[in-house]
Order: structure tokens, then C-alpha cells, then sequence
């Protein structure tokens, strides 16, 4: 596949629409996880890893994201801990750290607190990604962004990461 060519290591599918904030269960159900099944499916065939980003809300579905296949999930709500306890194992965690909260408007120390903090709840087995739990603001101050840079590199050492799960 070219994609797997030029060196993509994960397409990334923020899926805003089909939270439930948006359609419920049951409508995901029957209009969404079959398609995504079929498109994750078929670009894991082809070598690609697929990363679904929960936007909006996915707690009342995320047995049925178990089933679509994606190879992680990047969670917006609930919590690592929370879904790490009914997931973990499963399927490889991204997140967690707050976006707006801690990385826009947080200080240095309440963004390294956090992100060691989802380390611990979701870095089992090494199968998580540190990330924010959305992209990054761009009123973010440099400062902020780079002790953020910084912090990803060291916790994945100590919290799991390199590992080829």
C-alpha cells in the first residue's frame, strides 16, 4: 500500500459525529461499527495501524469500538484508569493528558503530574501512547509544549513505552 511506503506509521480517525454526544448506541450500531469494521479490517490487511480518537464521548460504546478493529483507541472520556480496567490488554490506549486544562493553561509541573499520573493507569504491558487527550492548542506556550515533548520521551521509557505490542 503507499501508504505503508511513505512511511506512515498510524493513521489517526477522529470520529466527532458518532459520540454520544451526537447518535446513540443503538444508531452506531447499526450505521457506523459495521463500516469501520470493514475499513480498519481492511487497512490492517495492507500493514497500516489505525488509531480511533473517542471525540465527544465513546464510554457508552466502547464494547462495540472492541469489534471495529482499530489498533488504538485515543481517548477523550473517560478516564485512562477507567477504561484501562475493562479494556486494558485489548486494544492499545493513547491519551489522556487535557488539552485546554493542563497543556493551554496548565504549568510545567501539573503537566508532567498528569502525564506520569495516565502513565501509571494506562502504561501496562505497554500498551499505551502518552498523548494529549485532543490536539494540542495552539495558544500553547512554547514552554509548556516543549517540557510536554520532553516528559513524552521520558515516561516512555519508564512507563512501558518501545515496546512493539
Amino acid at each position: 500500500m503507499e501508504l505503508t511506503r511513505a512511511g506512515i506509521d498510524f493513521l489517526r480517525f477522529p470520529l466527532p459525529w458518532f459520540g454520544q454526544r451526537c447518535i446513540s448506541p443503538g444508531l452506531y450500531r447499526e450505521c457506523v461499527s459495521d463500516i469501520n469494521g470493514r475499513f480498519f479490517s481492511r487497512l490492517h490487511q495492507a500493514g497500516v495501524y489505525t488509531v480511533l480518537h473517542t471525540c465527544g464521548g465513546y464510554g457508552d460504546r466502547l464494547d462495540l469500538l472492541l469489534q471495529e478493529p482499530a489498533s488504538a483507541w485515543h481517548i477523550e472520556e473517560p478516564d485512562t484508569a477507567q477504561v484501562w480496567r475493562k479494556y486494558g490488554g485489548k486494544v492499545t490506549l493513547m491519551g489522556n493528558v487535557p488539552s485546554c486544562a493542563v497543556l493551554l493553561n496548565g504549568r510545567p509541573e501539573e503537566v508532567y503530574c498528569r502525564a506520569y499520573a495516565d502513565c501509571l493507569a494506562g502504561a501496562r504491558e505497554g500498551c499505551f501512547i502518552l498523548s494529549a487527550d485532543c490536539d494540542v492548542p495552539p495558544g500553547t506556550k512554547e514552554k509548556i509544549y516543549w517540557q510536554w515533548c520532553k516528559q513524552q520521551k521520558m515516561l516512555s521509557v519508564c512507563c512501558g513505552g518501545g515496546n512493539d505490542k
